[in-house]
């Protein structure tokens, strides 16, 4: 065999390896990205705005249960207090406010009304008050602890089979403009625990993905959680593109090929 063969040889073995390593790797968020998602930075002056509390804990609730949790504040500054925009991290929560002024020195109230169905367990979830304080922080991180009692069937509330998993939905959405996180439940339904795990070969710097709970145990749920940083994007190439950006988040760990097992995150 001659040394030009063997070096092509060589060469084929190694780019094969590096390709199979390549194709392994998932996306690991570091835990302080981690926090600065789930608890961004407030906006200057953000005690104007003062709420009795910040974190509500629900107690056990049942899945059949639409509970209403109401977070009230005042305002503390010199003028009046636009709302601009309520976020939360899961859709099972709604959140409103009573009014979008708020006089100096009056109060209002933020109300979370909380959708269990499908979703038992133990959850954190977040709610991001926006004010005219800030274009680009929140002016309050509210928190509401919910722990909901297992119900019978929840299959039906996770259509999309994704091999060892069933997910809540395919495709997700979001607006080129606006910060925001999103998060799909799932449920195992398989017989042994599952870790799903997020390739980051195909996943730009303006979005992170990750699990949110790992080693799901079987008939257990768990959640994939998804955030769009509209700043990165800005600077992106793909910002320049006329129309919808689509994005594709491959999971591994399923047991099944790619086709079977990607979100479509898309952009708009």
């Amino acid at each position: 065999m001659s040394g030009k063969l063997i070096v092509r040889l060589l060469a084929g073995i190694l780019c094969l390896c590096w390709q199979t390593d390549l194709a392994a790797q998932i996306w690991t968020v570091p835990e302080e990205v981690l926090d600065s998602i789930a608890n961004p930075v407030e906006a200057d002056r953000s005690s104007l705005m003062k709420f009795d509390t910040k974190r509500i804990v629900t107690g056990e609730i049942e899945e059949t249960d639409v509970p209403v949790y109401v977070f009230r504040f005042l305002n503390k500054g010199g003028k009046p207090l636009a709302i601009r925009k309520i976020s939360t991290s899961c859709g099972c929560a709604v959140a409103e406010c009573d009014r979008k002024i708020v006089a100096p020195e009056d109060s209002g109230k933020i109300s979370v009304t909380y959708y269990p169905k499908g979703h038992p367990g133990k959850f954190e979830r977040r709610i991001f008050v926006y004010t005219d304080l800030s274009a680009s922080h929140p002016t309050a991180v509210l928190s509401l602890a919910v722990s909901v009692r297992q119900g019978a069937d929840r299959s039906r509330w996770f259509p999309h089979s994704m091999g060892k998993i069933r997910m809540k939905a395919k495709e997700v959405a979001f607006r080129r403009d606006m910060k925001d996180i999103i998060c799909i439940g799932f449920l195992n339904t398989g017989d042994t625990p599952v870790v799903p795990a997020i390739s980051s070969e195909l996943l730009p710097d303006y979005v992170r993905a990750w699990c949110d709970t790992s080693g799901v145990e079987p008939g257990k749920e768990g959640e994939i959680c998804i955030s769009f940083d509209p700043e990165k994007f800005a600077g992106s190439v793909a910002a320049g593109t006329n129309g919808p950006v689509r994005v594709p988040l491959v999971m591994t760990g399923l047991g099944v090929p790619p086709g079977t097992s990607t979100v479509m995150l898309t952009i708009d």
